[in-house]
Parts: structure tokens; C-alpha cells; sequence
């Protein structure tokens, strides 16, 4: 079959004409061997255009109390929503609590389908939203591959669905001799993660010309850890200031 265009229906048949309906009667019987009056002619291509030219306007029809309408085929809108009849029923009106009938328009929840909103990348990276779905592009784009973006010196990316890695480089200063530096406090690139589960830091040279540096980490908060510098054989009262490397791994 060809493809079937939309006919013009801005103009309905005798919207300015004589138009009388039939009687009740007259509607069941139709017609017979006669001369109908143009009147009743006029009304019935009427009721015929504006019936059609209503679906092309609303395109679902409205429920009603006297229309018979068939589980899993029959469509209605109602108070703004629309319905699939989930029984046959007559003169039961729509609502989400009618077991007859199935609102196709709510949210989606874990519990019941519906319409869902598809995330954004920036929401998929916080993992946070428990609204929206995520599509299988934002989803490889996050999980470990993160495609498309530049990873930096202080950066994160995900190790699993739960896990991510977390790293950067930060100045400490390491005082000699048991005298610890209260340490740098590090803002993580991926705040408000569940638990940092674990923090190593190195110092960009392990060996001074008088003694030894090491460095080590602790967690502040959901969003800071703490890296601290430790110059174990210098002398008394001298300090080294230098950059440290950190990673943290944490769960999301």
C-alpha cells in the first residue's frame, strides 16, 4: 500500500450550512427507499469530519462513560493522562488506583514502568541521581574509559560499579626528627564518596643528602584526606618542602 497523506480537514462538511439531526430512531433504522431532508445529510458528513478531524487534533480520544473499551488494545486520555485498559470494562473511569485501567505516562520507579528521564553525563559522573537511566554511552563513558576526557595530574576514574581511584600531587613539608608537619589537607577531585578505603602518597625524591623521606595519608572527611611528609633523619629543626604523590581508593 502507498503511503497514505494526511488529508486537509480545516474545512468541515456544512460547518456553515442547515444542519438537523435524526432522531434517535432514525439513526438506528438509517436509511431507507427515500429522499432524506439535505439537513440530515448535512449532519451526518458533519459528525463524520469533526469525529475525524477531533482524532487529528487530540490523537488519543477522550474516555467516556458508555464506550466499551478491550484490555491491552484500547487507549484513552483522561484528567491529562493517558490510559491502556488493563480489563474489558464499561462506565469505569481512569485513575492510577483503577485496577482497569494502566496510567502509561508516570515515573518509572524500580516498582512500576513509566516514562524515565535519560541522565546526563555530569549527573551519570556523580552517581548520585536515582531518577534518570542511564544509556549505554554514558555509561561506558564513566565506568573506567570516561571517553573524551583528558586525564590530569589530580584526577579520578572508575576501577568497578562501586569503586573508583582517585590521585594528585600536592607540596608538603616534612620536619626533621620525630617534629611531624601537621601534613596538607587534599580537596578530592570526586567529592562525597561513601568510604576511602585506602591512601598512598610518595614524595617526588625518597632520599635527601641527610636523611630519608616518607609520606603517608589519612581521611579527613567524605571529601578531604590529609597527606603527611616525615624527614625521619635530618637534623634538629630543619625542614624539606617538596611535592608528593598521592592515590586514594574509594568506594562510591
Amino acid at each position: 500500500m502507498a503511503e497514505i497523506i494526511k488529508p486537509d480537514y480545516s474545512n468541515l462538511w456544512a460547518s456553515g450550512g442547515a444542519v438537523i439531526a435524526p432522531s434517535v430512531a432514525k439513526i438506528q433504522v438509517g436509511w431507507t427507499a427515500e429522499i432524506p431532508p439535505h439537513q440530515w445529510e448535512n449532519w451526518t458528513q458533519n459528525r463524520q469530519d469533526t469525529a475525524i478531524a477531533y482524532l487529528f487534533q487530540r490523537g488519543i480520544a477522550e474516555w467516556d462513560a458508555t464506550t466499551e473499551y478491550w484490555a491491552g488494545k484500547s487507549a484513552v486520555m483522561y484528567g491529562g493522562a493517558i490510559y491502556i485498559a488493563a480489563t474489558n470494562n464499561t462506565n469505569s473511569e481512569p485513575s492510577p488506583s483503577n485496577p482497569d485501567w494502566k496510567n502509561i505516562l508516570v515515573p518509572a520507579t524500580a516498582a512500576q514502568a513509566g516514562v524515565i528521564e535519560l541522565a546526563t553525563q555530569a549527573e551519570v559522573n556523580a552517581g548520585v541521581d536515582t531518577t534518570r537511566a542511564v544509556t549505554p554511552a554514558t555509561l561506558a563513558n564513566t565506568l573506567g574509559r570516561r571517553l573524551g576526557h583528558t586525564y590530569g595530574l589530580n584526577d579520578w576514574r572508575f576501577v568497578d560499579s562501586n569503586l573508583i581511584e582517585q590521585w594528585g600531587i600536592v607540596s608538603c613539608t616534612a620536619h626533621a626528627s620525630n617534629n611531624q608537619e601537621t601534613g596538607t589537607l587534599v580537596t578530592l577531585p570526586r567529592t562525597g564518596v561513601a568510604a576511602v578505603l585506602n591512601i598512598q602518597a610518595t614524595p617526588t625524591f625518597s632520599y635527601e643528602e641527610l636523611g630519608c623521606l616518607s609520606a603517608y595519608g589519612s581521611t579527613v572527611n567524605s571529601n578531604q584526606i590529609r597527606i603527611v611528609m616525615d624527614w625521619s633523619q635530618g637534623t634538629g629543626g630543619a625542614t624539606k618542602t617538596q611535592d608528593v604523590f598521592w592515590k586514594a581508593l574509594c568506594r562510591i
